[in-house]
């Protein structure tokens, strides 16, 4: 925990210059108002899948709290298990800091993520750092994204490539999907799977439709599916694998 402690100070550091403001004092208490909103989620899924691995097969319960200023967001995301089909109760809290800018046509997103894992024997808190890339062309944002452990793991490598395509259908509607594929070092696999090599883990395709009824509030059922590509990580992780749910959002 100190060490993460000490990454979201050099964090705050390195990338708090970007986000001062240069208004007069007279105008700082009304920019800061703009600038600053909230969001809250909850989400109920059949399952808690992370990377295509499953963690718990019963109910559970994802809430999250962010806040937003400028190019700043800070978020504490937990997942409850509601249904213990496996008797393997995976509550965890995590907390994530993160940055993010436009460079030329590019979408660029850094961040600091803390996994703190509640009463789970095996599994130490860890943390890993993010970088995001992103193009937006229309419609679509084609991207590349990877996660380096840097505490319990440290080394360890996951990154995905892929697509998201988002479309407006009317005043109350609009759907998004993803399709991507990842990859994932050794240390990751060795870590997280026992698997002593490398590989292109899994294709994941999801579906996000959301229902705004009145302003800042919206339903959205999500639907998200896996294929493991790699042959050898098949009776691991399954050949074929997926989650339902539905998430509720407010924003202030």
């Amino acid at each position: 925990m100190k060490t993460f402690i000490a990454l979201i100070t050099f964090f705050f550091l390195f990338t708090g210059l970007q986000v001062n403001g240069n208004s007069p004092d007279s105008d700082s208490s009304k920019s800061f108002q703009n600038d600053l909103n909230f969001e809250v989620n909850a989400g109920f899924y059949n399952k808690y899948m992370w990377r295509g691995i499953t963690y718990n097969n019963g109910l559970v319960l994802q809430p999250e709290a962010v806040v937003n200023y400028k190019s700043l967001s800070f978020s504490v995301w937990s997942n409850i298990t509601v249904w213990d089909v496996d008797a393997v109760k995976s509550n965890e809290i995590d907390f994530c800091l993160s940055i993010s800018q436009s460079l030329l046509n590019f979408d660029i997103e850094s961040s600091l993520n803390y996994y703190n894992y509640i009463k789970q024997e095996g599994s130490p808190n860890t943390a890993e750092f993010f970088l995001g890339i992103g193009y937006p062309a229309g419609n679509f944002n084609f991207f590349a994204r990877g996660y380096v452990d840097i505490i319990a793991y440290s080394g360890a490598v996951y990154g995905e490539v892929g697509a998201e395509y988002e479309k407006e259908l009317s005043e109350h509607f609009s759907f998004s999907a993803t399709l991507l594929a990842s990859i994932a070092s050794k240390k990751f696999n060795e870590n997280y799977l026992e698997f002593s090599t490398g590989a292109f883990n899994i294709a994941t395709g999801d579906l996000t439709i959301t229902y705004s009824p009145f302003k800042n509030f919206s339903i959205e059922p999500y639907f998200q599916y896996n294929m493991t590509i790699n042959e050898d990580l098949r009776e691991l992780l399954n050949t074929h694998s997926g989650f339902i749910g539905i998430n509720f959002r407010k924003e202030f």
